[in-house]
C-alpha cells in the first residue's frame, strides 16, 4: 500500500498502535507462557532423577530455572503496553540533499577531504 507523503491522523495512529499492541501481546505472552511451562517440566524432570544436588539433577534443574526466567521476561515484554501516539515524540524530518553534510566533511574537515 503506497501512501504519497500523507501524514496519518491521530485516529489512524491510535488504531495502528492498538493493532501492534495486540500482536505483541499475543506473540510474547503466549510464547512466554509456553516457555515457562517447558521450564517447569524440565525442573520436574530434573527433580525426579534423585541423583543428588551436585550431579545431572542439579544441572537439569538449573537449566529449567533459566528457561523459566526467560519465559517470565518474554511474558512481561508482552504485557508492557507502548505509549499512546500523543505521548510519542514526532519524527524529525531528514534534511534535504542540499542541506546534508558529507561524511568526509564531518570526519576529516574541508581541507583533508581529498587527501591534500
Amino acid at each position: 500500500m503506497l501512501r504519497r507523503n500523507k501524514r496519518l491522523n491521530l485516529a489512524e495512529k491510535t488504531e495502528l498502535m492498538e493493532k501492534a499492541t495486540q500482536r505483541k501481546w499475543v506473540k510474547y505472552t503466549l510464547s512466554g507462557s509456553i516457555v515457562i511451562l517447558v521450564g517447569i517440566l524440565v525442573i520436574i524432570f530434573g527433580a525426579s532423577l534423585h541423583t543428588g544436588a551436585y550431579s545431572l539433577e542439579g544441572l537439569i534443574i538449573g537449566i529449567g530455572a533459566i528457561v523459566v526466567l526467560i519465559g517470565i521476561v518474554r511474558a512481561l515484554i508482552g504485557l508492557i503496553n507502548p505509549s499512546t501516539p500523543i505521548e510519542l515524540q514526532p519524527l524529525v524530518e531528514q534534511p534535504a540533499d542540499e542541506d546534508a553534510v558529507s561524511l568526509d566533511t564531518l570526519t576529516y574537515g574541508e581541507s583533508d577531504k581529498h587527501g591534500v
